[in-house]
């Protein structure tokens, strides 16, 4: 008997798309306010109060094309001298949408981001991108739980398959790298190191029986039993 191949899902993450942008006045009002992704030919709405010629308070943005009632993008929550800054939802022109908290108009501390496709991130932000705990999961059942650097998976985590496989340990830009234990469906396991995202190396297996062997591993691949 041999341990079951775990098999590698790349999982890296989409970095944020915040750019430097832009303000804007609302044409109505004349009401500045910083649009941090500029749309082509963009108009912008504000709903709330205006404080020394700028959005402030709580209320709504929307972003549309000139001339077309039709809503892009908006915002609903706390503004802040122009900027998204507090709490807040902002609804993408992807499709995607975010709850949470904001800072200086990017996403910054708890909050919550569902792509257009469905995955779906709770966690911590900062200045727009995933860094700190949280956790992502995939429209087939696959998450992870775990630290976040700079929209990457980094550090200790756990990732888990839907057919009842997971995997526990090190995390390095996305991949399982380092030390770490695959937990098997049918009760078996390895533990040992894992390189880019595959078994590679001389690590421990656990069979069906209960039993440990010393097992070497290959790019993902069984090699030998060394016991």
């Amino acid at each position: 008997m041999r341990c079951l191949v775990f098999g590698m899902l790349l999982v890296l993450l989409a970095p944020a798309a915040w750019a430097s942008g832009q303000w804007d006045k609302d044409p109505r009002t004349g009401c500045e306010v910083w649009t941090a992704t500029p749309l082509a030919e963009q108009e912008v709405h504000w709903s709330g109060k205006c404080l020394i010629g700028r959005a402030s308070g709580k209320g709504t943005i929307t972003w549309s094309h000139q001339g077309d009632d039709d809503v892009i993008a908006y915002y609903v929550g706390d503004v802040r001298d122009g900027r998204r800054d507090g709490k807040g939802s902002y609804f993408y022109p992807n499709g995607g949408k975010y709850f949470g908290e904001f800072k200086h108009d990017l996403p910054n501390g708890f909050g919550i981001y569902t792509s257009p496709d469905g995955e779906r991130y709770e966690g911590q932000f900062q200045n727009g991108e995933r860094q700190g705990i949280g956790i992502r999961t995939w429209p087939d059942g696959t998450w992870y739980e775990g630290p976040f650097v700079k929209d990457q998976m980094q550090g200790r985590g756990v990732f888990h398959y839907p057919n009842g496989n997971r995997y526990e340990g090190q995390f390095v830009d996305g991949q399982m790298d380092g030390d770490g234990t695959a937990y098997y469906a049918d009760g078996s396991r390895y533990k040992g190191p894992f390189v880019h995202g595959q078994q590679d190396g001389v690590g421990a297996c656990l069979l069906q029986n209960n039993s440990w062997a010393k097992c070497e591993w290959k790019k993902g691949k069984f090699v030998r039993w060394l016991d």
